[in-house]
């Protein structure tokens, strides 16, 4: 992504750019998306309260670290706190990122 961001535009279009990083952008982002998670259209006040996103934000807050959590009690203590870590630090992004 950095160097799509990067790159000089004397020999492309800013709207081939822009096509380019969103199409890496999507294809970074696909393994965690939830195709089921979608806000209702029936009522603002239900899309207000960000429902809808709960299993948009479980992925995005479980998924880095699901391997990891399988090996729980094979690891050592400082890599036990490492993982706690990570996953409450990933929790917080995730909250921000989907307003919850």
């Amino acid at each position: 992504m950095q160097h799509l961001l990067n790159m000089t535009l004397d020999d492309k279009s800013i709207f081939d750019h822009a096509q380019q990083f969103q199409r890496q952008l999507h294809n970074v982002l696909l393994p965690y998306t939830v195709f089921s998670a979608l806000p209702p259209n029936t009522s603002v006040t239900a899309n207000m309260t960000n429902l809808w996103a709960m299993p948009v934000f479980r992925e995005c807050a479980t998924s880095h670290m699901a391997s990891i959590v399988a090996w729980g009690t094979t690891l050592m203590p400082s890599e036990r706190l490492l993982m706690q870590v990570v996953q409450e630090t990933m929790h917080e992004i995730c909250c921000v990122a989907m307003k919850i």
